[in-house]
């Protein structure tokens, strides 16, 4: 899971792995700060009155990241 916050606002990633970790789903959400009308990024200070995740993947590969 993560995040990223907003100058009001966040985004949340979900990564779901079956039980044997072959295959993944992909989560995407937006909420807007309480009590704010819109999202309000900080970079380029864009303001966000709504959106909509079309479409969304994951993929899991062989091997270790962390192996040396």
């Amino acid at each position: 899971m993560g995040y990223k916050l907003f100058a009001r606002g966040a985004r949340r990633l979900v990564v779901d792995f079956d039980a044997s970790f072959t295959t993944c789903t992909l989560n995407v959400s937006f909420a807007k700060q309480a009590g704010s009308p819109t999202i309000l990024q900080r970079g380029g200070m864009r303001e966000i009155q709504s959106i909509e995740v079309q479409s969304t993947s994951c993929a899991v590969q062989a091997g270790n990241i962390f192996a040396e």
